[in-house]
């Protein structure tokens, strides 16, 4: 679906709305619930549908439908003048009536799952989150030209149109996509011989876009994930590898991820016992299908370590000191990777 068809059809929906208040005094809207649509075909979305009606029998209930119909006028409005918008920009619309920007991005992903189609082709961006270290040129499909250097990194993730060609004035040895942004600071001056990326932690949709992009265009470069040796890490992981259960944008996943690190049995620096949140969290994502897969027994092998030493390692807790050891441990951590990516380093840092 293009974005004149989505612009087409929410102007149907508006229409459709505005006609029911003319016959019948009451304004219905009708869109399939979240949660319903992520169990149905595209067809049968058509067939299960819940009725918004205003005026509605509770004050919630009213709410949500004006917020609904807002966003529905404003993304239409935004497709009028060929205007992109961020969850922000929205939320500024009318901040009376959304008061969070949950509510806005709430609305949104109904709006999405609705008509089958990712954010992008409803006229909303993400804001710009993620960084990247290197020396690159990026070509997006509008025309335009990011330059990335080395010198001058971090840059911000460059949001716009579909990404068209990536070229590189030295192929790295590796992309290494870091957890934390101090971390990744760091890095860029002890790793020149490598490409970093950051999220920010979890990642943004663009982040991801990005970076599948940068590994398609470099196949023979490794590429590896530095994260925290606790659930979060492994969960970050997760959705860089196989892609986001709750983003309803494409899951763009990027299986040629490896797990480089950091594990409790090797890094005992930033050592810290784990709360009762994350052992919570562990124990039902150790329940999940996508761990128990062989691909992934070294992520699951973590997790329980971590649940039977009741501890994790955070990287962010380290001094500079300690910072300057990280980069010998990735290097010590790549290099039998290299060869052979199941290969163990007996080396502590």
């Amino acid at each position: 679906m293009c974005e004149k068809c989505v612009e087409i059809h929410l102007q149907k929906i508006l229409e459709s709305s505005r006609r029911s208040f003319f016959k019948a005094g009451k304004v219905l809207l009708e869109l399939p619930t979240a949660s319903l649509c992520d169990r149905l075909s595209f067809v049968q979305r058509r067939r299960y549908k819940r009725l918004f009606v205003y005026p509605a029998p509770t004050a919630k209930s009213s709410t949500k439908f004006t917020i609904l119909v807002r966003i529905l006028r404003l993304i239409v409005d935004n497709f009028c003048v060929g205007k992109k918008a961020t969850v922000r920009d929205i939320f500024y619309q009318d901040v009376n009536l959304f008061r969070t920007q949950k509510s806005v991005v709430a609305a949104i992903d109904q709006i999405c799952r609705t008509l089958h189609v990712p954010r992008r082709l409803l006229g909303i961006i993400p804001s710009p989150n993620g960084l990247i270290a290197g020396d690159l040129t990026v070509v997006f499909s509008s025309g335009a030209v990011v330059e990335i250097d080395r010198i001058n990194s971090p840059h911000i993730i460059p949001v716009g149109s579909q990404v068209f060609h990536i070229s590189v004035k030295k192929q790295p040895k590796f992309i290494l996509v870091i957890e934390k942004e101090a971390v990744f600071s760091h890095l860029c001056k002890e790793l020149p011989e490598a490409l970093l990326v950051t999220g920010r932690g979890f990642p943004d949709h663009y982040t991801r876009l990005f970076l599948k992009a940068l590994v398609d265009a470099m196949p023979s470069v490794p590429v590896y994930g530095l994260v925290d040796a606790d659930v979060h890490g492994i969960l970050i992981m997760k959705t860089y590898s196989l892609g986001s259960d709750t983003m309803v944008e494409e899951q763009l996943p990027i299986p040629q991820l490896q797990y480089l690190g950091v594990s409790l049995m090797d890094y005992e620096q930033g050592v810290v016992n784990s709360t009762w949140r994350d052992k919570k969290l562990a124990m039902s994502t150790l329940k999940k299908a996508w761990i128990k897969h062989d691909k992934y027994t070294k992520w699951r092998v973590e997790l329980q370590r971590g649940l039977f030493f009741g501890k994790k390692a955070e990287m962010n807790v380290l001094d500079a000191k300690h910072l300057q050891a990280l980069a010998r441990y990735v290097r010590l951590k790549v290099k039998p990777m290299e060869l052979k990516p199941e290969s163990k380093i007996p080396h502590k840092v």
